[in-house]
């Protein structure tokens, strides 16, 4: 008995370890708050004992190491990208693909959950004007009956 839940530890440790080896190497970096501020793709990278992406050690890897402003992610089949984070007032954001044949809108909050605007969303890029004064915004894209929520930065 002892020698098949041997095996089957050592089986499930080996299958569990070629598994990890499936996850996307995507690191991302946040400030104090808790925003993200930058999102890096890995590429053959050891990770450090602090668990962060060991750059020093691989000097030629990290030129396959690409730093990005633009924040996307997926929901369901749409990739939503939303840039600058930070802006200065205007901001981008790209559906892709957009389903037009569902209701697309955007609204912006404050911070004390006050709607400032509401958006439609009609071509696979739109923009938006924060015209409040600097400081934090909440973001909700809706796309049919699916939400992303996003933190946005007006500096």
């Amino acid at each position: 008995m002892k020698a098949i839940c041997t095996i089957l530890c050592i089986l499930f440790g080996v299958i569990g370890l070629q598994g990890q080896s499936l996850i996307p190497p995507v690191w991302f970096a946040y400030d104090n708050d808790g925003n993200m501020t930058v999102r890096y793709v890995l590429s053959l990278f050891e990770i450090n004992e602090d668990g962060e992406p060991d750059t020093e050690t691989h000097g030629e890897q990290q030129k396959q190491m690409q730093k990005t402003d633009v924040f996307s992610v997926v929901l369901e089949k749409q990739t939503i990208s939303v840039y600058p984070n930070p802006t200065r007032g205007t901001i981008t954001l790209g559906i892709s693909p957009l389903d037009t044949d569902t209701r697309n809108f955007v609204c912006l909050y404050d911070m004390s959950g006050r709607l400032l605007q509401t958006v439609p969303i009609r071509s696979d890029l739109t923009s938006l004007e924060i015209t409040g004064t600097a400081g934090l915004y909440l973001l909700d894209i809706h796309l049919g009956q699916n939400v992303s929520k996003w933190k946005i930065i007006k500096e």
